[in-house]
């Protein structure tokens, strides 16, 4: 579905070269929600997109309780320690930081930082996030969100959330991938 087709269905919208009417396109969540509603998206990707792009607080609650099945599932088959007494909150761990992320503290999320070498100052890459405006929680911060003692974090549950945290990334990978196709797709 194009861009244009959508700002059709959309009462805010209906002129065929722009969408809202001043030119500038806007996605908003219920386009979010209407692009999500076409294909074939894993279960947790939907919820993850209906939280990330439609701040949906009944697909954080499935999210957190898919991310949290996972963690059973790993302690059922012994792969991980079966002293874990709190799955929810290493879930909402993943989803917190997996789905909104934390903005680099050098470039404050914005990718760019000024390079005052030279005459006059340029914008260049943040050399800390790579351009992605994007950061890292602490270990510590994140044992403090996971209810667990940073010495075991350490030991322990480093390494397992971020095995699950890149399953939380590649969800999102694949909510990316369908939006672009569902609301940038032109028709020819």
């Amino acid at each position: 579905m194009s861009l244009r087709v959508l700002s059709k269905l959309l009462p805010q919208g209906v002129r065929y070269d722009t969408v809202g009417g001043a030119g500038k396109i806007e996605i908003q969540p219920s386009d979010v929600a209407t692009a999500l509603s076409y294909g074939n998206l894993h279960p947790a990707a939907h919820y993850l997109a209906l939280v990330k792009y439609c701040n949906d607080e009944a697909a954080a609650e499935k999210l957190i309780h898919y991310f949290e099945s996972i963690f059973k599932k790993k302690i059922a088959n012994n792969e991980w320690e079966k002293d874990v007494k709190d799955t929810r909150s290493l879930a909402t761990l993943v989803v917190y930081e997996g789905v909104f992320g934390c903005s680099c503290k050098r470039c404050q999320g914005k990718g760019v930082e000024l390079d005052k070498k030279g005459i006059i100052p340029r914008h260049k890459e943040c050399s800390k996030c790579e351009g992605t405006g994007l950061g890292t929680l602490s270990q510590r911060h994140r044992a403090r969100i996971a209810n667990i003692p940073s010495s075991t974090w350490d030991r322990h549950w480093k390494k397992r959330i971020d095995e699950l945290l890149s399953l939380a990334y590649e969800l999102e990978h694949q909510v990316t991938k369908h939006l672009k196709w569902q609301l940038y797709n032109e028709e020819t």
